[in-house]
């Protein structure tokens, strides 16, 4: 076979931030650098500040969740016949139920939140997962999971239907050089512990400000509270319950952060608060053990994983036991310092350029075997 043309449902690009794209667009720089074919197809134009210029695209008119969904099952699979694909991926749980025969398939599977904790979902998403991720895998030649444990987790579920499933963990994206400045900007002046993420129900941000509020006054004026992320769904409220705990002086909401920022935030905070409640992996920890920064989250799902030896646990369901972690961290500086000097060897366990290789190898392999046959 010859140079392998790879064709990519891009649609996550058209939402700057979220977890899925970041970890698309990580993956397509690493295969810019490998010797492949790349189509994107995308249902409308890429998010603001995603840049995509040197990449062959086909970008559609399909705007809103029902108008994506028929384009991802009408006109995704005849732009890639039409363009005479090798192989199609799916990085975010969907592939259209028909494609031509002689297209290979892969799906990746982030984690399985409509199944362990539907109640923190959007319905409309909601059912589009339990109906569509199903029929993806079972339509799949391969299934890529994030992490063992969501490879484990598509195992147990879907049973003889998950076909070659293989864990492809990335690493942290390359982010700009930090720059104190981004800091001195955002107005922070003493130490912070940071929480990074979309703010939704799953990431227990409500037991996080409970936990933050319970400190003793002689704990919590250590470090302030600082809350990066873009606007998810039922958080609207935030400000309202940060006043209600009276800690709206030492609680910053700094909504969406650009890469630049992130860094620079990542970089100067004391330690990363991410008690999420589920995650099929957890790219927050990788980035913030890269920056060199220790890392308080969950004794559950993927994060016992990622996190290694190099982080605090504590049970999110629990708002004391988040508190007394915070505490340990904010108040023991040997401890502290010990899972500082653990990070950046847990976040080198994780190699996007060598995940990268790995997938195309997979990818040239299944379309070798489709056109064999």
């Amino acid at each position: 076979m010859a140079r392998l043309k790879l064709g990519i449902d891009a649609r996550n690009l058209t939402r700057a931030g979220a977890g899925i794209s970041r970890y698309l667009l990580m993956l397509l720089a690493a295969f810019h650098d490998e010797d492949v074919d790349l189509r994107l197809y995308l249902p409308s134009p890429p998010a603001e500040g995603i840049d995509l210029t040197g990449t062959n695209l086909r970008i559609g008119s399909a705007r809103g969740a029902l108008a994506r969904t028929v384009w991802g099952q009408v006109v995704l699979p005849r732009w890639a016949a039409e363009d005479r694909v090798d192989a199609l991926w799916g990085p975010a749980h969907r592939l259209p139920l028909r494609l031509d025969s002689s297209i290979a398939r892969a799906v990746t599977i982030h984690d399985l939140v409509w199944l362990r904790m539907p109640e923190t979902m959007q319905p409309g998403r909601l059912v589009g997962e339990r109906i569509l991720m199903g029929q993806a895998i079972a339509g799949a030649d391969a299934v890529i999971a994030v992490s063992e444990f969501t490879a484990g987790e598509v195992r147990a579920h879907y049973g003889a239907a998950a076909r070659c499933v293989t864990a492809f963990p990335v690493g942290a994206p390359t982010l700009p050089r930090s720059d104190v400045h981004v800091v001195q900007r955002f107005g922070l002046a003493g130490p912070f512990i940071l929480f990074v993420g979309t703010l939704e129900p799953r990431k227990n941000l409500s037991r996080l400000l409970a936990a933050y509020a319970s400190l003793g006054p002689a704990v919590r004026t250590r470090a302030s509270l600082v809350i990066a992320g873009g606007q998810g769904w039922k958080t609207r409220d935030l400000d309202a319950e940060i006043a209600r705990l009276d800690i709206r002086d030492r609680v910053r909401l700094l909504g969406h952060v650009d890469d630049a920022e992130l860094a620079a935030l990542y970089a100067a905070a004391t330690f990363l608060a991410f008690p999420s409640l589920y995650e099929g992996y957890g790219l927050p920890i990788v980035e913030a053990n890269s920056a060199g920064t220790p890392v308080l989250t969950s004794n559950r799902a993927a994060m016992v994983e990622v996190g290694g030896d190099a982080a605090a646990y504590v049970d999110p369901q629990s708002v004391s036991s988040i508190a007394d972690g915070m505490t340990r961290l904010l108040t023991e500086e040997s401890y502290r310092t010990a899972l500082a000097g653990r990070v950046r060897a847990n976040a080198d366990r994780y190699d996007t350029a060598a995940t990268a290789r790995a997938m195309l190898t997979l990818f040239t392999d299944l379309a070798r075997g489709r056109h064999s046959r």
